[in-house]
């Protein structure tokens, strides 16, 4: 038996209707990993709820609302919520853009949204003009995998002493004839499950693990064969928060 745990979101204003979330048959919504968290999506706009006092209230000033100039149609792959619901990570054109809740609960409590981060800039900017194709976030937020369109695809470690993000474990390998198009990181942020796809677009799917060594120095291993199976493009798999099931 499924028994709601709080009353339904209370939609903004402007939107008469849950139909109005729905663009290109995909809902606009992402719930955190602690369920207590959602992050709502309507034309520019990104809303924050927090589940409070066995209600959802906005999380934040101004209706929750975290930004106002998402200019791509953001459906699951372009915005990501971690374990707690307090970082978030959304696109802005090419660019990649990571949030944290500095503050407490929803409107009956203080704080806001602010970049996670030493500066107001994006963690990344695409090579493509053509836009940012998705973005994953670990659980405690401090990893967020994301690519552009050229097909380079990153992931970004968020360092607390100097606040700054920066990808030091650098790009993927090359398996074969096949090459990484997308993927998904774990929620320990050690684990990478990645669409790999070939110059006919077949596909297979490759798990990658981060290693550390006086040898090799940062950077990500192949664990495992490619693994073979009908993968829809554009499909992100899922895979288990210590990387080892999928």
């Amino acid at each position: 038996v499924v028994v709601p745990v709080a009353t339904s979101v209370q939609l903004p204003h402007n939107v008469p209707n849950p139909a109005q979330l729905v663009g290109d048959a995909e809902p606009f919504t992402h719930l955190s990993g602690d369920g207590k968290s959602v992050l709502l999506v309507h034309e520019s706009k990104l809303y924050a709820y927090k589940l409070d006092g066995g209600s959802w209230a906005p999380q934040g000033p101004n209706g929750g609302v975290i930004t106002d100039q998402l200019v791509e149609p953001a459906g699951s792959r372009y915005c990501a919520i971690n374990q707690d619901g307090t970082v978030v990570s959304f696109m802005i054109g090419v660019q990649t853009w990571v949030y944290r809740f500095d503050g407490t609960g929803g409107t009956s409590g203080t704080g806001t949204w602010v970049p996670k981060g030493s500066v107001d800039t994006p963690v990344a900017i695409a090579d493509d003009t053509t836009g940012v194709l998705y973005v994953t976030l670990s659980s405690d937020g401090n990893s967020v995998m994301c690519r552009g369109s050229d097909g380079r695809n990153a992931v970004y470690d968020y360092d607390a002493t100097l606040n700054t993000w920066s990808n030091v474990f650098g790009g993927f390998p090359v398996s074969g004839q096949y090459e990484l198009k997308y993927g998904r990181i774990s929620a320990d942020g050690r684990h990478v499950l990645g669409v790999m796809e070939d110059v006919n677009n077949m596909r297979q799917v490759q798990v990658f693990v981060k290693t550390n060594s006086e040898e090799n120095g940062a950077e990500w291993v192949a664990r495992g064969g490619l693994q073979e199976g009908p993968i829809q493009s554009g499909v992100l798999p899922q895979l288990s928060g210590d990387g080892l099931f999928m």
